[in-house]
């Protein structure tokens, strides 16, 4: 049985400080989460 795709992710943030750790969730959101979820369709 399938299950609806997938239509946008909306990524906020408020804190962005200290910056490396900001640019390194964005860097694990790009490189690690959005490739899982590429292949969903909507």
């Amino acid at each position: 049985e399938e299950v609806g795709g997938f239509g946008v992710l909306l990524a906020m943030g408020h804190e962005w400080s200290p910056l490396d750790k900001w640019q390194t969730s964005m860097e694990l959101l790009a490189n690690e989460v959005m490739p899982k979820v590429e292949d969903l369709k909507y």
